[in-house]
């Protein structure tokens, strides 16, 4: 598993959980 694959898996999370208003964008770290 490759970090930047991992940093993809993140960002797009991350995007998600902006998008989504009762997701903490910080809860995934």
């Amino acid at each position: 598993f490759s970090s930047l694959q991992i940093f993809g898996v993140w960002l797009a999370r991350r995007y998600r959980n902006t998008k989504d208003p009762r997701s903490n964008p910080g809860a995934f770290l």
